[in-house]
């Protein structure tokens, strides 16, 4: 079988990595080799650097570069210049860190990947109306399945401050500042989310029942 990416976004609290575990669980039951998150992100900060070095110095990669341009010339006045090209750097070594890992397995699942950082570039509040275009690196339509778990943002609020996660940015917010960023992401992940087949799951469902039915989905494909 061809290798499936699966990633689930969605806001905050909604369960993805639920979800994404026991979807993981399910699939290796079933027989199938699984990847996982660990086997994408690359923690060692130096060796994440040199890679980010050749890429740079890479005759080849005039798009990525002309893209980087775009990306310095809209955010540089910014306040939050460092935390939106810091994102922007992550998914292009994402980017090929999948485009490595997914041969080796039959589903690489994501909770935390690849569709779900680059909504996070738009939280820029000097991205808002920029083309999601302009910043788009090809990936494999084909090969990528995406599930948005879908809640509303008032219950994302109430489930951060229950999951009272004390190395959570979200969790510190005051509640106005919250409310404001998590509306912003909502917009966000849907503008990506418009640009690949996605299937919308139900966030108030229990994570089993939510699995259960992305397992018939995948099965399915």
């Amino acid at each position: 079988m061809k290798t499936i990416v699966v990633e689930f976004v969605g806001l905050p609290g909604c369960g993805k990595s639920t979800v994404a575990d026991i979807v993981r669980s399910r699939l290796n039951e079933l027989g199938y080799k699984v990847g996982s998150d660990k086997n994408i992100y690359d923690n060692n900060i130096i060796v994440s650097g040199i890679k980010l070095l050749i890429s740079f110095i890479n005759p080849g990669n005039h798009r990525f570069n002309s893209q980087l341009r775009k990306t310095l010339t809209v955010v540089i006045d910014h306040k939050n210049f460092l935390y939106t090209l810091k994102r922007y750097f992550k998914i292009v070594k994402l980017n090929g860190n999948i485009n490595r890992e997914r041969k080796k397995y039959d589903y690489l699942i994501l909770s935390e990947g690849y569709l779900q950082v680059y909504s996070s570039i738009f939280d820029n509040a000097k991205m808002k109306n920029e083309s999601i275009h302009n910043y788009w690196i090809n990936i494999d339509k084909n090969m990528w399945r995406c599930f948005t778990i879908d809640i509303n943002e008032k219950i994302a609020s109430k489930r951060i401050l229950l999951r009272g996660e004390r190395n959570d940015e979200w969790y510190f917010m005051d509640m106005n500042t919250r409310k404001k960023n998590l509306h912003r992401r909502s917009a966000n992940i849907n503008r990506i989310v418009d640009n690949i087949d996605t299937s919308i799951l139900d966030g108030n469902k229990s994570p089993d029942i939510i699995s259960e039915e992305v397992i018939t989905i995948l099965e399915e494909l």
